[in-house]
Formats: C-alpha cells, structure tokens, sequence
C-alpha cells in the first residue's frame, strides 16, 4: 500500500544510512541513536500515535515488537533482515467515487492491473469493503456509503481499470 512513511520508518532508514554512509569508524551504532533521540521530540505526536495503533499486534492488544540484524555476507555486504509483529500490507487504496442518486448508490474505484476475476466485494448495511489481488497488483479500501444497501442488489461492472458498481438502497 502506498502510504506516507510513518516516524518508525523514518528513523530506521536514517539510521541505517548514517550507519552504512559512512566511513568505517568515524561513528558508532551508539552515536547514530544519541543523534536520533532529539529527533524523537520533533515528531508530530499524532503522526506518532497513528503509527504506533497501525503497528500493535493483530489482536489489537499489547506493545509491537520491531527489531533487525545486521550481518555482512561473504562479499562484505551488510544484509538487513528485520523482525517483529508486521503490518500486513493490503495493497494500494484505489480511487474512489460515490454518488447517491435516487434509486441507486453508484461507486467507481480505479483498479488498474487486475482481472475482473481478482475482484471481491464485500457489503454490510452502510459500509463497502473492495479487494482485489492481481499478478502484480494489489488493492484494498473500505468505503462508507451514504446509506445501508442491499447486499444481494450489487450490480458489478470492470472495464478499462474502472470498476462500477450499482447498488440499491434497503
């Protein structure tokens, strides 16, 4: 999912560029975090709290854990492997329209790269959830329709990397 970087990605890629940038010796793991603290308080604290809720564990409960090792392999490259509670990745949120018109909702996503095969819909009074896994494509968005509709009444078009779907109102 292409998302804004959140303030834990931040600091991780600046720390392993301040890291593996330099010359060997001129600073130590300890000096890149003794660096990186004050740039704790210059974070935006609700940036901070969104990323902390998006990362808890996937029983919404509990601390996340977030960690990685550093080995060099055998051609003297540093190979980074992280660890932790992970945030799945849904995929890119698509372009969404709602309109409301009399006798119907309509709602057209952008979803370009899928077949209409890899397309699910999944609908629950006022709320639309749209997913669709591709080759190389993935997308994911849950939508709030102006009013609850019938799940039975969904009427789906895909052409072009436009999906169109018709609903009626219960």
């Amino acid at each position: 999912m292409n998302r804004d970087k959140d303030p834990f990605d931040e600091l991780f890629e600046k720390v392993l560029r301040d890291f593996f940038d330099r010359e060997h010796g001129e600073m130590s793991f300890v000096d890149i975090f003794e660096e990186m603290w004050p740039q704790l308080d210059e974070v935006d604290e609700e940036r901070l709290r969104k990323a902390v809720d998006e990362r808890r564990r996937a029983s919404g409960e509990g601390p996340f854990r977030f960690g990685f090792t550093v080995r060099m392999d055998q051609s003297g490259k540093p190979e980074v492997r992280s660890f932790g509670d992970r945030v799945e990745d849904k995929g890119r949120e698509p372009l969404v329209d709602v309109f409301d018109e009399d006798d119907e909702i309509v709602v057209t996503a952008e979803m370009p790269g899928v077949e209409e095969s890899d397309i699910s819909i999944d609908v629950r009074d006022d709320r639309l959830v749209i997913e669709a896994v591709g080759e190389s494509d993935r997308y994911a968005r849950e939508v709030s329709l102006p009013r609850s509709v019938d799940p039975d009444s969904i009427d789906m078009n895909y052409r072009n990397g436009v999906l169109s779907l018709r609903l009626k109102p219960s």
